[in-house]
């Protein structure tokens, strides 16, 4: 993984979101890893926006745990993903 920008930790589904930064050619992504005891550290999905991710800097999880949410400050926009149950 590159940089992490900003992490969120879901102690109900046992998971850590985490975001990274850009770095040279490669680009930001979103990552979801388990924390379970039975799975820690495996890595379940990763995600990013249609249009790419500008310079994401800090998630959230909705109070339902149905949605993440990603604040970018380069494209000045909050990005939404469905999570995965």
């Amino acid at each position: 993984m590159r940089t992490v920008y900003a992490m969120y930790y879901d102690p109900i589904k046992h998971r850590l979101y985490a975001v990274s930064g850009r770095l040279r050619q490669s680009y930001a992504m979103g990552f979801t890893f388990s924390v379970h005891p039975e799975s820690f550290g495996q890595l379940i999905t990763t995600w990013e926006p249609n249009d790419k991710f500008g310079d994401p800097h800090d998630l959230a999880l909705s109070v339902n745990g149905r949605s993440l949410y990603v604040g970018e400050i380069r494209s000045n926009r909050i990005d939404s993903f469905n999570v995965l149950n």
